[in-house]
């Protein structure tokens, strides 16, 4: 599925799952773009209570951050 096309989905658990399955894809060969989505991922799950998909998130973004030798981001994000 095309990132715009699950942007604009309806806000729920099943957007956050499919967009953490993108960024997922990314986080190897993007990481920039793959921090920037997962950044979001964070926010929209903290607004629907889905404890599950923050910590999927989160978690990314410290395997993105340690991949890029970044690990004071690892603390800070």
């Amino acid at each position: 599925m095309a990132l715009q096309t699950l942007l604009t989905a309806k806000n729920d658990t099943a957007k956050v799952n499919q967009l953490i399955k993108y960024a997922d894809k990314l986080t190897d060969c993007n990481a920039k773009q793959a921090l920037l989505l997962l950044l979001k991922i964070v926010k929209l799950s903290n607004h629907l209570h889905y404890p599950n998909g923050t910590g999927a998130a989160l978690y990314l973004l410290g395997y993105v951050h340690n991949a890029r030798r970044a690990w004071a981001m690892c603390m800070v994000t």
